[in-house]
């Protein structure tokens, strides 16, 4: 098949003077120049952190690792979800 009015020839075709940028070469303005941000909410969950301390109760934590193993521990599901919503309305006038 025969189409008038287009040139044979490669298309895409590129060689090396054509290039920018050569293999294995990366441009890059802020090469070794390493920063970081931390937002607010950052710096106040470890400020958070800081002043809590090790509050974890080890006697505690064991005691009811005891009673799930064994079957014996029960939580209402009105006091989950007292509690999650304390801890939301707790996050609200922190954040």
């Amino acid at each position: 098949m025969k189409i008038d009015g287009m040139r044979s020839g490669p298309i895409g075709r590129t060689d090396s003077s054509t290039r920018t940028q050569k293999k294995g070469h990366v441009k890059s303005e802020s090469a070794g120049k390493d920063s970081i941000q931390v937002s607010t909410s950052a710096d106040k969950l470890a400020a958070l952190q800081e002043a809590s301390g090790d509050d974890v109760r080890v006697d505690k934590v064991q005691e009811i690792k005891e009673r799930i193993a064994s079957g014996d521990y029960h939580v209402e599901a009105g006091d989950i979800a007292d509690k999650i919503i304390e801890h939301l309305i707790q996050k609200r006038a922190v954040g």
